[in-house]
C-alpha cells in the first residue's frame, strides 16, 4: 500500500518535533516538516523544508501529493506578543494554509487549536463544550485561535477541507509535571497531545470513519 505523506507546520516546535518522532516510528508514512528553522531533535527519515510560512504562497511546489497536514504552527499565549502578532503569526498563516491547501486539492487538516478558544466562564454551559459554542475568548490569543477555528469551518462548510480541531490546554513533559501544578490549574502531558493529533490523522485517514464525522 502507498505510503500517505503527511505536512507538519512547526515542526521545530514543541509539539511539532514529537509529533514528528513519533510518527517517524511508523511506517506507514512519508514526513514533511516544515518551519523557519530546523531543530536537532527531528528525525532525519523527515523531508524539511526550511521556510517562513507568512511566504508560503510563493513555493505552492510543496504541497505537492501531500495527503494531509497537521497544522502545529503558531505563537502561544504570551505577554510578550501583541494582538497584531497573533493576528499575523496564527489568523493570516493559518487563512493562507487552507488557500494554498485547497488549490492543492488538499482535503484533510489536523489544526492545532487551543482551549482558551472558547471562554473559561461558561458555567451555566452543559459540558464538554463543542464547536457549536460561539462564546467570545478572555483575550487576544484566544481569540486569534477562534478565528483559526472559523477560518476551517468556512472550508468545511463548503465541502472543500474536513478538519479535526483539537483544543489542548497547557502541556509539559511528564518529568515536569509538578510545573504544570503550579503554573496552571489545568494542563496535559506532551504524550498525550501527541497521541490526540495521531487519533485525529488516523480517523481522517479512514474513509469509513471520517464519513461519519462533520467536515469541521
Amino acid at each position: 500500500m502507498q505510503k500517505k505523506n503527511i505536512l507538519i507546520t512547526g515542526s521545530s516546535g514543541y509539539l511539532g518535533r514529537n509529533l514528528l518522532k513519533k510518527l517517524a516510528n511508523k511506517a506507514s508514512f512519508n514526513l514533511i516538516g516544515l518551519d523557519i528553522k530546523p531543530h536537532k531533535e527531528i528525525p532525519g527519515s523527515v523531508n524539511f523544508i526550511n521556510m517562513d510560512l507568512k511566504n508560503i504562497e510563493s513555493d505552492s511546489k510543496i504541497f505537492k501529493n501531500v495527503d494531509l497536514i497537521c497544522h502545529c504552527a503558531g505563537i502561544t499565549n504570551s505577554h510578550t506578543y501583541t494582538g497584531n502578532d497573533y493576528r499575523i503569526y496564527n489568523v493570516d498563516i493559518t487563512e493562507k494554509l487552507y488557500q494554498e491547501a485547497n488549490k492543492n486539492g488538499i482535503k484533510k487538516i489536523i489544526l492545532t487549536s487551543s482551549i482558551a478558544a472558547i471562554n473559561m466562564n461558561l458555567f451555566d454551559q452543559d459540558w464538554p463544550v463543542d464547536e457549536t459554542n460561539n462564546s467570545l475568548p478572555d483575550d487576544e490569543y484566544g481569540k486569534s485561535k477562534k478565528k483559526q477555528e472559523e477560518i476551517a469551518s468556512e472550508y468545511a462548510e463548503k465541502k472543500l477541507i474536513q478538519t479535526i480541531a483539537i483544543r489542548p490546554c497547557a502541556f509539559f513533559e511528564a518529568s515536569g509535571i509538578d510545573l504544570g501544578f503550579r503554573l496552571t490549574g489545568s494542563h496535559m502531558i506532551i504524550e498525550d497531545v501527541v497521541n490526540a493529533h495521531i487519533s485525529a490523522i488516523n480517523v481522517l485517514f479512514d474513509n469509513e470513519k471520517s464519513s461519519k464525522i462533520k467536515m469541521f
